[in-house]
């Protein structure tokens, strides 16, 4: 789900939603919540979900003293400082991603655009390649009722461990909820790593294609490229 539903849901009148919502904020640890979260725990009349919402501030106040948001791991993940650090013409950046043969693991230069291999040769476009961002992949809708299951029971850390990486690798944002719960009631540490970081490309994915669909994420790679604001890489 989109950080603004997120946040929207914090308010919600059903107390389900509102604890389900505090468990996402904090699995992660969406900072721009932060003011819900700290109005939530004056306002929130529910002593069970005040206790969820203090436990998903403290992370979330943790994750902005160390100077983390959302904004920026999407930047990170997807490799969009990588593309920026690179000095890769924008045009040229796009002409290359909307290339369907050029996209390809296999690369010859058979497979390359002929007006591509007039200005560059084939390793110079597998270079150019390796510098793009990555783009998200589309959520499924593919049924992880089995893997919830398993994933709820904390007699197998191992299963656990494999459950969650499965849910990573189907995209499915129905596990978000669930991987959340988890995290919260801590019943196997050594697993949290790997809940969090699926929790979290999840959560990274729909909100990447969020942006990209309002325009934001155009206006803040530009904004980012004009004030030199990425790391600087040694290509």
């Amino acid at each position: 789900m989109e950080t603004l539903q997120l946040i929207q849901m914090l308010y919600h009148s059903e107390v389900g939603i509102r604890r389900q919502a505090a468990l996402i904020v904090g699995l992660v640890e969406e900072t721009s919540a932060l003011v819900a979260l700290e109005q939530r725990v004056r306002e929130e009349p529910d002593s069970n979900i005040k206790k969820v919402v203090m436990w998903a501030g403290n992370r979330v106040q943790r994750a902005h003293q160390r100077g983390y948001s959302t904004i920026d791991a999407i930047f990170e993940h997807f490799q969009i400082n990588r593309e920026l650090a690179s000095g890769i013409d924008p045009a040229e950046a796009e002409r290359l991603r909307h290339m369907p043969k050029f996209q390809s693991h296999s690369q010859s230069d058979d497979s390359v655009d002929d007006n591509l291999l007039t200005e560059y040769s084939s390793k110079d476009l597998l270079h150019m390649k390796s510098l793009l961002r990555l783009m998200p992949r589309e959520p499924s809708n593919i049924d992880i009722s089995v893997r919830i299951t398993r994933l709820m029971d904390g007699s197998d850390m191992q299963r656990q461990k494999n459950t969650a990486i499965e849910l990573r690798e189907i995209n499915n944002p129905q596990a978000l909820p669930y991987l959340a719960l988890v995290f919260y009631r801590k019943e196997n540490l050594d697993i949290n790593d790997y809940i969090e970081h699926t929790g979290k490309i999840l959560y990274w994915n729909v909100n990447y294609a969020v942006l990209d669909k309002n325009g934001w994420l155009d206006l803040e790679i530009a904004k980012r490229r004009r004030e030199g604001n990425y790391p600087k890489l040694n290509i």
